[in-house]
């Protein structure tokens, strides 16, 4: 019986853990005529930005974000850049409808959920012409607990590494 119980406790532990991780949908997309070695700096476009559905403070997280990403792959801020960082943003609320126990249940239950999307859009500066793009979606969890500053900020980062995991692309 004891077994039986931490086995239990056990599968509990791990669908709660399981349920709390986001699952974060990438893509992306380049200019396969482009080195993209050549590019060291950066600026942010800020049309782009302010343009943004957004609270100031999200601004700021996705903009401080973005730009740790960046740093961690070599790029340094500039007057000068090589690459202008564009951002956008997206989102969409659903409500999902479902019954509880099976399709024949009389107990329906609904679900409403954000479905958010960041991407990031490097131009080349001097060309003009944008030569990458990565776009992370996900639902919003944090709109759905009382920790919502941290949370968010903890999933924009994560919506952020995953699109700057694509960057540079490689070649399939």
């Amino acid at each position: 019986m004891k077994n039986l119980l931490k086995l239990s406790a056990s599968v509990f532990l791990v669908l709660v853990l399981l349920s709390s991780c986001s699952s974060v949908r990438v893509s992306s997309d380049y200019d396969t005529k482009t080195n993209f070695e050549k590019y060291k700096t950066y600026a942010f476009y800020k049309k782009g930005i302010n343009a943004a559905n957004l609270s100031e403070i999200d601004k700021k997280r996705i903009l401080s974000a973005v730009e740790v990403q960046l740093k961690n792959k070599g790029f340094a801020k500039s007057k000068h850049p090589d690459l202008l960082v564009n951002i956008a943003t997206d989102a969409e609320e659903h409500v999902e409808f479902r019954n509880l126990n099976g399709s024949f249940s009389r107990w329906p239950s609904t679900r409403r959920f954000t479905n958010g999307e960041i991407t990031v859009e490097l131009i080349d500066y001097a060309d003009k012409k944008m030569v990458w793009q990565g776009t992370a979606s996900g639902i919003l969890n944090y709109l759905n607990t009382k920790e919502t500053a941290s949370n968010k900020e903890k999933q924009i980062k994560e919506f952020v590494y995953e699109i700057m995991t694509k960057y540079p692309p490689t070649a399939e």
